[in-house]
Parts: C-alpha cells; structure tokens; sequence
C-alpha cells in the first residue's frame, strides 16, 4: 500500500568511545527496527547525538558522559520518502527550509536575524535535549521538525517545515507522528504544540494528528495532545 513503512534503514553502529572520537563498525549491532518511530526502545536519560556522521547515544551521569553504541534510526516508505534523524552535515538544508517557511508566512515583514537558533541546530537544539527529524525525498530534505523538552514531563513541537514544492502530500503529518514516537519512547505524558491561528492548515495538521486545542487567541492556538 502506498504510504507504508516497508523497512528500516539504520545505519551501521560504532563501538563505545569517548565523546572525542569514533569506534569501528560493530559486527552484531542490536537490532532497533523502527526505533524512534513506532514508539518502542529506551527511554530514561538516553540522549541522541551524532559524531562524523555515525548515530550514537549518550549518558549524561553526573559531570561525566558516557558514549554507547546505537544506530543513526531511518525509516523507509514504498513511495521513495524516509524519516531519519538529523544529521551535522543537514545543517544548511534545515536552516534553509525552516528559513524559506517562514519567509513563505511573513512575506516582507520576515526577518532572519530573528532565527539565530537555526545557525547552528546541534549546539543550540541536539545538544540541549532536542530530537530533530528530517524527511529525505531523492537525497533532499523536504520537512523537519523538532521535540524539545519542556516543563515536567512535557515535550513540545516546534520549528515545523514543509518545502513548499511538497505541501499537502502528508509529510507534515510523518513529522509530528515521528516526534510524538520520539515523546513515547521517553516516557513523557504529554506533547504541546503553539502555531499561528491564521495559519490554518498548521492548525488543521494538529487537530488531524490528534492533538486538542487548549487555547486560542487573534495570534496564537495551543495545543495539547495526552500520551496514554
């Protein structure tokens, strides 16, 4: 059936090392599957990072980091898209695409210098709890969005982008279900989203996904979704 994941395409795992360097390719990596996308695997204090291109996880125990060999997650579908964790070397393409959105929503009175966080997305989101995702399309990145965490045991959506060349195809929807993955696997009990109130397909993405409006104003709609 069109649409549907028909296999994993993680990468090859690396050997525990320090954060200063990388391992070779392990022989028996641990078998993740859909890892990070159907909501299953660890959760507690794991943290995603990547290191020259390789997926690893790291533990933060105390002043001390512990480096542990995991697999960079991608998920195919039989229509030629895949959803897979961000990247270094995305850096340009998400800035762009995240850029090129709100350039697309606030016309002339758009402002990049606004976006600072985007100049670097690993020091300013990966590094500081974020999970990033991408969905790839013939070797380019066509949406992005990110979990960061918030309040508790909360998690919350932002910086949504679709190409615009890709809109109305559903990948805003693989997105937010990635990240709300990503939210089970953590073990939060709650995942919130802000969008503008006149954006209303943003708004209609969310109440399709689930989520359930908590507040709303001229400017701004909040949503909420539970996680069981």
């Amino acid at each position: 059936m069109p649409g549907e994941p028909i296999a994993d395409c993680a990468a090859s795992a690396v050997e525990p090392r320090s954060a200063g360097g990388l391992g070779a390719p392990l022989a028996h990596a641990r078998d993740v599957g859909n890892h990070g996308v159907d909501g299953t695997g660890d959760g507690g204090d794991l943290h995603r990072c990547v290191f020259g291109g390789k997926g690893l996880v790291r533990r933060l125990h105390g002043p001390r980091l512990f480096v542990s060999a995991t697999l960079v997650r991608r998920v195919c579908w039989n229509d030629g898209r895949m959803v897979r964790d961000f990247l270094p070397s995305d850096q340009h393409a998400v800035r762009k695409l995240v850029l090129d959105g709100l350039r697309d929503r606030w016309g002339a009175a758009f402002d990049a210098s606004f976006n600072g966080d985007l100049d670097d997305i690993t020091s300013s989101w990966v590094d500081r709890g974020a999970e990033v995702v991408v969905i790839e399309v013939d070797g380019a990145i066509v949406a992005t969005g990110m979990l960061t965490p918030a309040a508790g045991r909360t998690g919350e959506i932002v910086r949504m982008s679709v190409a615009g060349t890709h809109r109305r195809q559903g990948l805003g929807r693989r997105v937010v279900d990635a990240l709300v993955a990503k939210a089970r696997e953590q073990g939060l009990t709650e995942v919130i989203v802000l969008t503008d109130t006149p954006w209303t397909s943003a708004v209609a993405l969310y109440l399709a996904c689930g989520f359930e409006e908590t507040g709303r104003d001229k400017t701004d709609t909040h949503f909420s979704l539970a996680l069981g």
